[in-house]
């Protein structure tokens, strides 16, 4: 990790003067246009800022809301940290690369005032450490090889079972559900499935112990009854897979036009 010095940070003498993209991938751009730092999720703009003397992150949205992140991140130094390949370390110790800072951004907004470790409680410890071996591969890769299209299912798999991988591998399935799942399995979608009578029938007939994967720490790799598993799922501001024993339920991540939710059965 490059090192670099919080002069680079605020203050009219310190800001880095740098203009463009500095991360982007499917759901972020991370970068600074006209000395002010910003962050675009899904197409919804936020600008970052902060004072000088005051450990805070200022996130503005487009409407005008402001979320204040207390005991965070001075933007100007984050950018120019990840400008030259570098990560930055939060005051409780927890280390961020681009895209985990976006996801802190996104989680924030709209929070109005946050501390920094309320925040971080969406990711867990997710470090840059090297994860440990995957003890539930075969209840991940049964979900794969029962529920999603055959031409998708190598690539998810490999990313799966590779503890380097295997948050992107979760994420990006999240986020492209509707395209990776085997239409023939579904046999019930939409974003009010949880409130009709025939799933929650569904729940009540199937309360087994379930599987649960998910990008947030804190559900992911869990063992619970369906119907518990369900009552996170809803709850949870992170999408969430729960695999049965013959059938999945899959709520895709909370976005701007709706949440794709899905009851997929082996037994179809």
């Amino acid at each position: 990790m490059k090192e670099l010095s919080k002069e680079n940070g605020c203050g009219q003498d310190g800001r880095i003067q740098e203009t463009g993209t500095v991360y982007q991938d499917e759901r972020y751009t991370l970068g600074q246009q006209d000395d002010r730092p910003y962050l675009i999720v899904d197409g919804i703009k936020y600008l970052l800022s902060c004072q000088p003397y005051e450990p805070c992150l200022y996130i503005t949205s487009e409407a005008g809301s402001l979320t204040t992140v207390h005991n965070a991140f001075d933007p100007y130094y984050v950018l120019e940290c990840f400008r030259n390949g570098g990560t930055v370390t939060s005051i409780t110790g927890r280390e961020y690369d681009a895209k985990d800072f976006c996801r802190l951004v996104e989680y924030a907004a709209g929070a109005g005032d946050i501390n920094i470790d309320g925040a971080e409680r969406v990711f867990g410890d997710r470090r840059k450490a090297k994860a440990p071996e995957n003890e539930n591969y075969e209840i991940e890769e049964r979900f794969v090889r029962s529920f999603i299209r055959k031409d998708r299912r190598e690539r998810l798999i490999h990313e799966l079972t590779d503890p380097r991988k295997r948050y992107d591998g979760v994420s990006r399935f999240c986020h492209q559900a509707g395209d990776l799942i085997d239409p023939s399995k579904i046999i019930m979608e939409g974003e009010d499935i949880d409130r009709l009578p025939e799933f929650e029938r569904f729940v009540r007939q199937h309360d087994e112990i379930c599987f649960v994967l998910s990008p947030d720490f804190y559900t992911d790799e869990q063992f619970l009854p369906l119907k518990d598993a369900v009552l996170k799922a809803i709850i949870s501001l992170d999408a969430v897979i729960i695999m049965g024993s013959t059938f999945a339920v899959v709520f895709g991540e909370p976005m701007k036009g709706g949440r794709g939710k899905y009851l997929l059965s082996e037994r179809v």
